[in-house]
């Protein structure tokens, strides 16, 4: 009886085998890219599907270096391009899913110009980050930015930095 219960189970598990297939096609909408319009509502037009990108005075801002982490209760995304110019991007690591405007303590934003010597080190005057996915359980948070910054006791240089995205792990 033991033998006949063991072939049963063998014939079917080989039969289960074989007839599944494994390059099912899927059937559905699918999609890899979350697009934002400029009001952060979904279905727009800015792509968060790249790690990082953003425009700094118009120019593409190609990053090199791309790392984001948490420190005192704050995530920090950080881009370095190749002449060690930076974007950092900070915000509550409790942040959830909406707009926030650069304040300058607990949403901040600041762009290092390594061109210009010495290094000119501004911070954001005006601009916001949209918080579109914040994966607590994951530490994965996607976003949109765009600021306007100058240097602390200065009006000029003044950088515009804009259709900044980000999606990281921190």
């Amino acid at each position: 009886m033991k033998s006949l219960k063991f072939t049963c189970l063998l014939v079917l598990f080989t039969s289960v085998t074989f007839l599944s297939c494994e390059n099912e096609p899927l059937t559905g909408t699918f999609t890899d890219e979350i697009l934002v319009d400029s009001d952060g509502e979904g279905n727009g037009g800015t792509d968060v599907s790249e790690p990082f990108y953003a425009k700094v005075n118009g120019d593409e801002f190609v990053e090199t270096t791309l790392e984001a982490y948490v420190f005192n209760g704050k995530i920090f995304v950080r881009a370095y391009d190749a002449s060690g110019s930076a974007i950092i991007i900070g915000m509550p690591d409790t942040v959830s899913e909406s707009s926030f405007d650069f304040n300058g303590s607990e949403y901040t934003a600041t762009y290092e110009d390594a061109n210009t010597p010495p290094n000119v080190f501004t911070i954001a005057d005006s601009g916001e980050v949209t918080i579109v996915t914040h994966n607590v359980d994951d530490n994965i948070i996607e976003g949109v930015f765009n600021f306007v910054s100058t240097p602390g006791s200065s009006i000029s240089p003044q950088y515009n930095i804009t259709e900044g995205v980000f999606s990281v792990s921190y």
